[in-house]
């Protein structure tokens, strides 16, 4: 069949830099680059010369979905909903990898340059807008054909819940062999949400001192410090496989797909930009409205073999960046420091060779008048203030 020529205004890739770029559009469907302008050239383009993706398309988007979309709530309500509703990819497919990374990138950027709750919103909510896997009625719509789909029409249509693999399975997917044998031997169960369980995390964390007071803030005219990317390459990958994400859903593993070499410049801009917003939470300049959500964690409880309850909090993955670029950088002047009295900090396998010492300890010995000592929830009792006051 022969299509006849489109009277949409397409401009050629190598004519791009002639034009103004505010309102060009790239067609994520195009072998070779095509810019249209704006999104009604781009959807005109695609009903007629992808007219077969199109249908797809319109067939997930009026499909109808089994959770609305919620009316305007807190904003830590909506990424509880989100959470739940909008499964997300663990892996991005290659090809699609140079779409989601200049998305992330302009996001990011946003941020950067506005660094309002909108903009930090915004990109909190990356992943479930574009990472996320919507239903697909005719199956004929790949999985990099739908993740370019979201970045290049940004949509925000309900999702269809989707099967979940078995825990183990799913972990060994993700590569992390260890975690996976780690839960096939496990007898921990997720906590039931019961009152008594949320009373029993409360008890892990005593509430802060209403008395207690904050040093200082550091000096604005001292440098803060900063980050490379090089340095913050080297803290992406050296998250374990399978690490989760926090209340924003994008992971660890989503951040090696989007940095490495497949992703090519796009790659290289986004690192660019990660180093950006690192060193930015470095400064102590993000909006103080947004610190309890980018600082937050998604809390689980699972249930000890004694009866007790083990809480896991899993932190945003910006911030985990900025904690692991922290410590490096004052691991070994603490290292030094606490060296030989304490072993949990900048010595690899400290604790480790600590508790092995004891047990290896000679039998003339046991009556020496040593004294272990077991503190209940000794860390979760020491308020911040304390910590920062008494560095």
């Amino acid at each position: 069949m022969n299509i006849p020529s489109s009277p949409v205004s397409s401009v050629p890739s190598n004519d791009v830099t002639n034009v103004s770029s505010e309102n060009l559009i790239r067609c994520p469907q195009c072998s070779q680059p095509r810019f249209f302008k704006g999104q009604r050239g781009l959807k005109i383009h695609v009903s007629r010369i992808h007219h077969s993706i199109t249908n797809n398309v319109q067939a997930i988007n009026q499909a109808p979905s089994t959770l609305p979309i919620p009316p305007s709530e807190p904003f830590h309500k909506t990424l509880s909903y989100l959470k739940h509703s909008h499964p997300i990819i663990k892996r991005i497919p290659r090809g699609a990898r140079t779409s989601v990374a200049l998305a992330l990138s302009s996001a990011i950027t946003k941020v950067l340059s506005e660094n309002t709750l909108e903009a930090w919103e915004h990109l909190f909510t990356f992943s479930y807008r574009i990472l996320h896997i919507s239903s697909d009625p005719n199956n004929q719509l790949s999985l990099t054909q739908r993740i370019k789909h979201n970045c290049s029409f940004n949509l925000n249509s309900s999702c269809f819940f989707t099967p979940n693999s078995p825990t183990h399975a799913s972990t060994l997917s993700d590569g992390n062999i260890k975690g996976a044998a780690r839960i096939l031997f496990s007898d921990d169960l997720i906590a039931p949400s019961t009152p008594d369980t949320l009373s029993a995390l409360k008890s892990k964390h005593p509430p802060s001192a209403t008395n207690s007071q904050l040093p200082d803030s550091p000096d604005p005219t001292q440098p803060a410090l900063q980050t490379t990317p090089e340095a913050l390459t080297s803290a992406i990958n050296s998250f374990s496989s399978g690490s989760a994400g926090g209340m924003d859903g994008l992971t660890p593993q989503h951040l090696k797909d989007l940095v490495s070499v497949s992703c090519g410049e796009a790659g290289t801009a986004l690192l660019k930009n990660l180093v950006s917003l690192v060193n930015l939470m470095l400064s102590g300049g993000v909006n103080p409205d947004f610190l309890k959500f980018l600082y937050g964690a998604n809390l689980c409880a699972f249930k000890k073999k004694d009866g007790g309850i083990r809480p896991i909090a899993v932190g945003c993955t910006f911030r985990r960046l900025a904690a692991k670029i922290c410590c490096r950088a004052i691991s070994d002047g603490l290292a030094a420091y606490f060296e030989p009295v304490q072993l949990g900090f900048g010595i690899k396998g400290g604790c480790e060779a600590a508790i092995h010492s004891l047990r290896t300890e000679p039998p003339c010995c046991h009556k020496s008048n040593r004294r272990l000592l077991q503190f209940i929830h000794s860390f979760g009792s020491v308020t911040a203030p304390q910590v920062i006051c008494n560095t």
